[in-house]
C-alpha cells in the first residue's frame, strides 16, 4: 500500500522491527500513516496496515502530528507515541505488530480533550520508565490549551501529574514543537516548547536527579559526531532499557542526541551495550552512575 497524496506532518527514521536497519515512519494529517520498512539494501516497502500503525484510535485516519519512539513497557522493543487532534495514540510493539493501548494505559483520558502536536517520551524522574509530555494548542482558531505531563508508573498506567509539576502547567498556550535536553548537564531532562505568537518556554527539571542517571554519547571515530542510528541498551539487574539515537523527535523538532537513562537508586549499570550503525557492538560492564559517558566506535 502507498499513499502518494499523504499529508505528511512529520517523520522519524528508526528501527521499529528490530532487524538492525532504519525504517521510516511518516505521520499524515487526515490520511493513513505510512511505515516504510527497509530491507537493508536500499529498498523500502510500505507495510503500515500489516504492522497495525496506519490508523489512529478506533481505526479512522486521524490528524497525526509528530511521532516519537521509546520502550514504554520494558519489552526491549520500540513503541510509537503519536499526538493527534482530539486524542493521542500509544501503539506498543509486540514484535510481529503493534496494538493500541491508549485507553487501557489511561492516556486517552489524560490527552482526550486537547489538540496534541509535539510529543515526547522521556524519563523525567529517572525511575527507569519513560514518561510522556505533549505540547497542545488548537489547530485552526489557535485556542490556548494546557500541556500534558503523564508519569509512567511501571505497571501499565500513566498518571496525570501536570498540575503538580510547576506553574507552567497551570497556564494555557498555543504550542507546536517540543524537545528535551539536559541543557544544564545536571542529570535530568529539561523541556523546550515552541509557542505560537510568543517566546519559547524553557522548563528546567528540578528534582529529577534525585534518582541516579546515565548519559551516553555514542560517537563516530573520524568526526567525533554522535552516531545517529545507533542503539544503546542499559542493563540494571533484570531490567533493560533501550534508547535509539534519532535525528528527529516529535513534531518538526530535535532533542538531545545523547542517550539518557534513569537508573533509580542503582549506583551503576551492569551493562552498557551499543549497537552501531552497520551492526557492530560495543559492551561496557559495571558503568558508574551519574556521569556523561562518551564512547567512540572502535576502528577495527
Amino acid at each position: 500500500m502507498f499513499f502518494p497524496d499523504g499529508r505528511a506532518m512529520s517523520a522519524i527514521a528508526t528501527d521499529l522491527n528490530n532487524d538492525g536497519h532504519l525504517d521510516i515512519y511518516v505521520t499524515n494529517d487526515a490520511t493513513p500513516n505510512c511505515y516504510y520498512v527497509s530491507n537493508g539494501k536500499g529498498k523500502f516497502a510500505e507495510e503500515a496496515m500489516m504492522w497495525g500503525v496506519a490508523f489512529g484510535e478506533g481505526g479512522q485516519g486521524a490528524s497525526s502530528m509528530g511521532p516519537v519512539v521509546g520502550d514504554v513497557d520494558g519489552n526491549e522493543l520500540l513503541d510509537l507515541f503519536i499526538p493527534d487532534m482530539g486524542y493521542n495514540c500509544l501503539l506498543v510493539n509486540r514484535g510481529n505488530g503493534f496494538i493500541d493501548v491508549t485507553a487501557p494505559t489511561n492516556l486517552a483520558v489524560i490527552c482526550g480533550q486537547y489538540t496534541g502536536w509535539g510529543g515526547i517520551l522521556f524519563d523525567y524522574d529517572n525511575d527507569g520508565w519513560l514518561d510522556a509530555f505533549v505540547a497542545n494548542g488548537n489547530a485552526h482558531h489557535e485556542y490556548t490549551e494546557e500541556d500534558v505531563l503523564a508519569r509512567n508508573n511501571g505497571k501499565g498506567k500513566f498518571i496525570d501529574v501536570a498540575v503538580h509539576s510547576g506553574e507552567y502547567f497551570h497556564e494555557k498556550y498555543v504550542c507546536r514543537g517540543a524537545s528535551y535536553a539536559d541543557y544544564d548537564n545536571d542529570g535530568d531532562l529539561d523541556l523546550l516548547i515552541n509557542v505560537l505568537n510568543g517566546p519559547a518556554k524553557l522548563l528546567r527539571n528540578d528534582g529529577g536527579n534525585r534518582n541516579n542517571w546515565l548519559l551516553v554519547s555514542p560517537k563516530l571515530p573520524a568526526t567525533k559526531m554522535i552516531a545517529i542510528g545507533s542503539r544503546v541498551t542499559v542493563t540494571v539487574g533484570d531490567a533493560k532499557q533501550i534508547r535509539e539515537v534519532v535525528g528527529v523527535t516529535g513534531y518538526l523538532s530535535q532533542s538531545d542526541l545523547r542517550a539518557h537513562f534513569g537508573l533509580g537508586k542503582a549506583d551503576k549499570a551492569d551493562l552498557v551495550e551499543i549497537r552501531w550503525p552497520g551492526g557492530r557492538t560495543t559492551t561496557l560492564r559495571n558503568v558508574k552512575a551519574d556521569q556523561m559517558l562518551e564512547v567512540i566506535q572502535p576502528n577495527d
